[in-house]
Parts: C-alpha cells; sequence; structure tokens
C-alpha cells in the first residue's frame, strides 16, 4: 500500500489519534523565532489541529497535505 492510499483510507483514525495531542511545547520555541505578522506554510498539515492552533493564535496559515481525503478533513476543522 502507498503512503498516499494509507492516510486517504486511514484519514479519520489518524484524525482521531493526532488531533488532540497537546503540541504547545513545540509551538512556542518554533512561534518565537517569527515576528507577529508571520504567515505560516503548514505543508502536510494532516488533521489540521497545527493549522487551527496557529490561527487562533493570529497567525495567517496556509496549510496542505497530500492526502485529498486530510485535506477535507482539515477544511471542515479549520
Amino acid at each position: 500500500m502507498k503512503t498516499i492510499d494509507y492516510y486517504n483510507q486511514y484519514a479519520d483514525q489518524f484524525l482521531q489519534a493526532t488531533l488532540y495531542v497537546d503540541m504547545e511545547s513545540l509551538y512556542q520555541p518554533f512561534l518565537a523565532e517569527l515576528p507577529d505578522s508571520a504567515r505560516i506554510l503548514d505543508l502536510g498539515c494532516g488533521s489540521g489541529r497545527d493549522t487551527l492552533a496557529f490561527k487562533n493564535k493570529g497567525y495567517q496559515v496556509d496549510a496542505t497535505d497530500y492526502s485529498e481525503v486530510l485535506v477535507e478533513r482539515a477544511t471542515q476543522l479549520t
């Protein structure tokens, strides 16, 4: 099975396993290096968890993923 096929087939399971993981301790060192008006590119956005967190902090975020199904889920979330 190709990786893309895996993520398309198991998108909902991937979303449930990753969506609620607390990533705040990893966000802070990254965001500390950015100006307040930074625009973030979230490549491989998966569930949209990080995209949503950055948007909620006031950043403009462009997000995409290779998995069409995950893009749909991330779009619903964000």
